[in-house]
């Protein structure tokens, strides 16, 4: 260090040491960085949280207008054909369901897509649900007997094999 970095009281011959305006600039330039990391970090993950609230917000309500169309025992064209309903924030859902047919017996692999416009904030959201539907009344009775004859034949045959 030199000279002028250094004070000397001749009375106590204690040294101090004081800070340059360099090493002052630079560890205000570092507190300051870390400032701006902590804040950005700060603020993505709250962000990160509000989007993953409103996501789980968009679930809950897909959910529960699942239950509440599947309550309601439409018909396959009213189901395939979808609506819009208000929801508890003001906002509005619009619904479609897409139908198909599995190999289980009056059973139908549904997929319900939600259109979500929010009323408090420009933000809309979609959402697809996929259940799988017991409804007797929306086969065709000749593919229902057809399933189950093939039902029926398997059944039959897998019977024959376990009978010595």
């Amino acid at each position: 260090m030199s000279a002028s970095h250094r004070v000397v009281n001749p009375m106590r011959m204690i040294v101090c040491r004081r800070f340059t305006l360099i090493e002052t600039l630079l560890a205000l330039a570092v507190f300051g960085l870390a400032a701006v990391v902590l804040t950005t970090s700060f603020y993505d993950a709250q962000r990160a949280l509000e989007w993953e609230s409103r996501s789980l917000t968009y679930e809950k309500m897909a959910d529960w207008a699942v239950d509440r169309i599947l309550e309601l025992k439409l018909d396959r064209d009213a189901m395939e054909k979808g609506d819009r309903v208000s929801t508890l924030d003001g906002g509005k859902l619009d619904w479609k369901a897409t139908v198909e047919e599995t190999r289980i017996l009056d059973c139908f692999q549904v997929t319900f897509s939600f259109a979500f416009s929010a009323a408090s904030d420009d933000e809309d959201g979609a959402l697809t649900v996929n259940r799988l539907v017991y409804a007797p009344t929306w086969s065709e009775a000749r593919d229902r007997a057809a399933l189950l004859k093939e039902k029926m034949d398997r059944f039959e045959s897998r019977k024959a094999r376990m009978l010595p």
